[in-house]
């Protein structure tokens, strides 16, 4: 009985090593085969691609110094504008009435102030003839010098009004691009509240989100409509985004070129700095054996007749 089940299993064994498994397999001739080979060598430099903005070099916020309501608006959006230019203007009428204000006041201290040295000039000279007493001196003199700090305080007020009556109208400091408008005439607006946003002119850079693995290289490509340009970095925060964990970096193209806007996606290449040379051997020992594992996976292929028929002669000899 023993013998019955062994022999059953070999039965089983040899239908496992048939051919016709799921199909007919095809045969695999045991004759040499030209196949097209390779040198491999570990390659000493990678680039990853990354999507950056197109952004200006310098951007500002343009807003009033002083709060009021927005009289006119001078630009749009998209507009190239010369330094000079108006940008926007309040309604100022606030703060006229501040500077003709201030100018009475002026006005009334300087007359203050002349009284105040007719007194001290009239009492110094009686003290000096001994018919007032030096007391009464030296309190037109503090007079005097109260009149005086009252016009200086009167002259500085009108210069604050007048500096603020300028300020109700924006003038471009810049040559430069209208990005974006905020403010629309009949707005109230405050103090350093942003109603437009100004690009000034200069050259364009590519602001690109490194991940925390991938520190900013020195240079990259960017491809645009087709035109490969060369990269520069300019600048790299300090360190990383404490929420993106993300190197923020700036390029700066070596030539400029029409197609490219403020705000558009470009794709970058750049050096992968983090793939070493260790990192290589080891994908190419794995690749080593896999191909090893597949030339030995042919080779019992092609010899399996031969295992077989070496196999039934071990089982007969066991048998008989």
């Amino acid at each position: 009985m023993r013998i019955f089940y062994f022999g059953f299993a070999v039965l089983i064994l040899l239908s496992g090593c048939d051919n016709d498994v799921g199909g007919k397999v095809a045969e695999i001739s045991s004759e040499p085969r030209w196949v097209q080979t390779s040198e491999m060598e570990s390659a000493t430099q990678s680039f990853f691609e990354i999507t950056g903005i197109v952004k200006p070099q310098h951007e500002v916020d343009i807003s009033f110094q002083v709060s009021g309501k927005i009289d006119q608006r001078h630009v749009e959006a998209g507009q190239y504008v010369a330094k000079g230019d108006v940008l926007f203007t309040l309604d100022t009428r606030d703060l006229s009435q501040s500077v003709v204000t201030y100018q009475a006041k002026l006005e009334a201290a300087k007359a203050a102030l002349e009284i105040a040295r007719d007194e001290f000039s009239q009492d110094d000279r009686l003290t000096q003839q001994g018919y007032t007493s030096r007391r009464l001196s030296e309190r037109t003199l503090l007079a005097l010098k109260q009149a005086e700090s009252n016009r200086d305080i009167a002259v500085a007020e009108l210069n604050q009004a007048l500096n603020s009556l300028d300020y109700g109208v924006i003038k471009a400091e810049n040559d430069g691009l209208i990005l974006s408008v905020n403010g629309e005439s009949g707005e109230v607006v405050s103090i350093g509240q942003s109603i437009a946003n100004f690009a000034i002119a200069g050259s364009q850079e590519i602001e690109v989100d490194f991940p925390a693995g991938h520190y900013p290289q020195e240079t990259g490509e960017v491809i645009v409509d087709g035109e490969v340009l060369t990269i520069n970095l300019r600048e790299v925060a300090g360190m990383a985004d404490p929420l993106s964990r993300t190197w923020k970096a700036r390029y700066v193209p070596d030539r400029g070129v029409k197609s490219l806007r403020y705000g558009q996606l470009v794709k970058t290449d750049s050096a992968n700095s983090n793939l070493t040379i260790n990192s290589i051997e080891s994908k190419f020992h794995l690749l080593t054996k896999e191909v090893k594992a597949l030339s030995y996976g042919l080779l019992i292929m092609e010899r399996q007749d031969l295992y077989r028929s070496q196999l039934v002669k071990l089982i007969l000899n066991m048998l008989g």
